[in-house]
């Protein structure tokens, strides 16, 4: 009988190491071409997949949100582990973490790191030694956390969610009233519009305005800082940008996000 239970219970640990196995690949991004050795390849590592990698398709989007912040102190040489933090969110069960190179790092290759986890963690620990072996900082890389969500004024939807990352075990960096968005045009842009709404008021939060910033080059990142909203709740972002080479056509980006 004892025997019997043994079989039994090795049958069904084995059964939850392969769902847990296959849940875990779920995470790998079939569009992405693994290059380099195994120490920086794009694979499965944990509970997450990381490493350099080349696209099979390029991106469509014109305007693509490539990270979205409220704080962010990244250093992969002298930190080996980072944390990864995010608001909970009532009615969110998982949220997908995503880290990615702002641009090309080498002759058409790029960096991804992609994780789902149970949004009620609200932490993730990253260990950092992809980053240094492909020697990415701060500045090279965008970080981005959504989950879906039913929404009364939107049904069921993304809701990013704003990150905070910092050394794991050291002093956290402050967190800002200000949050931190970056965008990466495929093309030229002539303007950049911003607006951000509460669905529960009458008057926008932030009013759409021209960032006049002058310059927004094809393939880089464009920085985009805004206050966060008064009061915890769900918001919706606006970003319109006409394009340079035809001012009368817009590429726009409009996402919901919830701010604490």
């Amino acid at each position: 009988m004892n025997a019997l239970a043994n079989v039994a219970r090795a049958a069904s640990l084995l059964c939850l190491a392969w769902i847990g196995s296959l849940s875990a690949a779920e995470v790998c991004d079939p569009e992405l071409l693994a290059v380099g050795d195994s120490g920086t390849a794009y694979r499965q590592r944990e509970e997450r997949c990381e490493g350099a990698h080349k696209l099979k398709v390029s991106s469509s989007s014109k305007l693509a949100v490539a990270s979205f912040t409220r704080s962010f102190d990244l250093d992969p040489e002298m930190h080996r582990r980072l944390e990864v933090r995010w608001p909970r969110v009532e009615g969110l069960d998982t949220i997908r973490l995503r880290a990615r190179s702002l641009g090309d790092i080498g002759r058409g290759v790029y960096y991804r790191m992609d994780s789902e986890l149970p949004a009620g963690n609200g932490v993730m620990l990253w260990p950092s030694a992809v980053l240094a072996a492909l020697q990415l900082e701060r500045l090279d890389v965008g970080v981005l956390g959504w989950g879906r969500r039913e929404l009364p004024s939107a049904g069921s939807t993304s809701i990013y969610l704003p990150l905070s990352v910092a050394p794991d075990g050291g002093a956290a960096a402050s967190e800002r009233d200000v949050l931190r968005l970056v965008v990466v045009p495929s093309e030229r842009l002539e303007e950049i519009y911003l607006s951000v709404v509460d669905p529960e008021q009458p008057q926008a939060v932030i009013e759409r305005h021209a960032l006049a910033y002058g310059y927004y080059p094809a393939r880089m990142p464009t920085v985009i800082e805004f206050p966060a909203p008064p009061r915890a709740g769900f918001y919706r972002l606006e970003i319109d940008a006409s394009l340079y080479r035809d001012r009368d056509r817009l590429a726009t980006e409009h996402l919901w996000f919830y701010s604490d």
